[in-house]
């Protein structure tokens, strides 16, 4: 489910969208010939489809409609409809979060700027997912070097022993985006115990004899509280056209959960000319969590389960606490009808809390986080002035609960704290 933009005069409470239905990534790349293009890559996980029971196994299968439009005249350039089907052997796989299906597209293109307008069709439903996203396709007198949004992408199981070590930024050339063994990691959210995190992107400067495509490119990750967690600079060669593809791949186990922000930057050797992209990422889960960082798992996870039921959990010695927590999970799966929301759900939630209340703290710390992660989005949220000059009051209505939290921004900077519960 998408959740709806609920927060109308929150400062803090930012007005960003929560987790997406699905991905929509749109890159421009140069063929070996130097010819520019629009790397389109669409990824959903299995949980948001409808698979049917076959003789052998569980099948889906979704139709996606792409549209570009020239974002100055507003004119369609281009439409393009692909299906696909995508099969699993059991019913555990369909629901599974680490369950993605991709499809990867190249659409050459004139430089310009364009709005990619992207939707979904499950077929045999009445289900559809929407989406866009603004890709600029740089002409080539710009004189500057470019670097494209990256792409946040994960190894599969098999690809495990290739693991960076903790703490360094591998830097390589990639044949595309998302490269053979990787998937897309649906709106950089990392959900993962045993892998790690690739971000893909396009570099073109222009060439010249002298400096022959030398450049620097460095990045630096920082948490929600703008502490550099990881950095690295590096000395790059481009090809003979001045255009490459470059891939960091690095360790996230030791990360805490929460928001993290990726800024890279490029400068032709000998030069000022510069350019820098930054974009978030997330970390839901990780190997530190079930680790180093447990005692924090276990305060976030006591938001929406009793003691009684993190026992099992607790107890256990710390190498079985992967298959105890996937167990833990699976229960509230097939505890379908109660009081406990599934795994899809607790992820949509944290995600959702993690972009919309971190401010130096992971957001599920804050009051509004908190709560959100125990009761889900609101049915609905008022947002009243204070009797004084400044004093704001948020109140969230769970009508199906007969329950009202209320907030104030005492200061009116956006930062709202709980005050009370009303019942009706």
């Amino acid at each position: 489910m998408l959740l709806a933009n609920i927060f109308p005069s929150a400062g803090k409470a930012d007005r960003r969208a929560d987790i997406n239905p699905f991905e929509l990534s749109a890159f421009y790349a140069y063929d070996g010939e130097g010819n520019i293009y629009l790397d389109l890559g669409i990824s959903i996980g299995y949980n948001r489809l409808v698979f049917f029971k076959q003789t052998n196994g569980y099948k889906a299968e979704y139709r996606v409609y792409i549209q570009l439009v020239d974002r100055e005249s507003g004119s369609l350039i281009r439409g393009d409809v692909w299906e696909k089907s995508v099969t699993a052997a059991d019913y555990g796989e369909t629901r599974s979060s680490a369950g993605i299906s991709s499809i990867q597209k190249k659409i050459y293109l004139q430089p310009g700027n364009y709005k990619v307008e992207g939707r979904i069709e499950v077929i045999d439903t009445n289900i559809e997912y929407k989406r866009e996203t603004i890709i600029e396709i740089p002409g080539r007198a710009e004189g500057l070097p470019n670097i494209s949004k990256p792409v946040f992408s994960i190894p599969r199981e098999d690809r495990r022993e290739e693991k960076p070590l903790l703490g360094e930024i591998e830097v390589s050339i990639c044949t595309s985006m998302v490269t053979s063994g990787f998937t897309m990691c649906p709106d950089g959210i990392y959900a993962d115990f045993n892998m790690w995190l690739r971000a893909s992107f396009n570099l073109s400067i222009p060439f010249s004899e002298d400096k022959k495509g030398s450049c620097f490119i460095s990045v630096k990750i920082s948490d929600s509280g703008k502490m550099i967690v990881s950095y690295n600079r590096e000395r790059v060669l481009l090809d003979e056209t001045g255009h490459s593809l470059f891939c960091f791949d690095f360790n996230v186990d030791d990360y805490r959960i929460g928001v993290y922000r990726m800024e890279i930057s490029a400068e032709i050797e000998g030069t000022e000319k510069t350019d820098v992209i930054r974009k978030e990422f997330v970390i839901l889960f990780n190997k530190g969590s079930l680790y180093e960082h447990f005692e924090e798992t276990k305060e976030l996870i006591s938001l929406v389960a009793s003691e009684e039921d993190l026992k099992s959990l607790v107890t256990v010695p710390p190498e079985s606490r992967i298959d105890e927590w996937n167990a833990f999970w699976s229960e509230r799966e097939s505890a379908r009808g109660s009081e406990y929301y599934n795994f899809e759900q607790f992820l949509s939630n944290m995600a959702y809390v993690l972009k919309h209340f971190s401010d130096g703290v992971p957001g599920w710390k804050a009051d509004m986080g908190r709560i959100y992660i125990r009761n889900g989005k609101p049915d609905e949220v008022v947002t009243k002035q204070g009797g004084r000059l400044g004093v704001y009051y948020q109140y969230w209505y769970y009508y199906s609960k007969g329950i009202i939290y209320v907030f104030t921004d005492k200061f009116g900077t956006g930062d709202y704290r709980y005050v009370g519960t009303r019942h009706f």
